[in-house]
């Protein structure tokens, strides 16, 4: 019974150390990263407005969101349609 005991306790033991190992190292650099800049490079609201660009790059990835700016509003829903069903 009190070996079992020392090998849960030496286990979690090592558990919390690599885990304020990790958070010492990865956490800074999470709260540098500004994830408004990985969804999309524009504001999400303008002027006090929606903007629902910043939604579809973000959605949808920069390059795919140009493209389906061009596209007529009824292709563009289906596409939709098939995307997230």
């Amino acid at each position: 019974m009190l070996r079992a005991l020392s090998t849960v306790f030496i286990v979690l033991l090592s558990v919390c150390t690599f885990k304020v190992l990790a958070d010492r190292d990865v956490l800074p650099q999470l709260r540098r990263l500004n994830l408004k800049d990985v969804l999309s490079p524009q504001e999400h609201h303008k002027q006090g407005k929606h903007n629902p660009d910043f939604d579809h790059d973000a959605f949808l990835g920069e390059d795919l969101a140009i493209e389906w700016r061009k596209l007529p509003t009824a292709e563009v829903k289906e596409k939709l349609r098939s995307v997230a069903f």
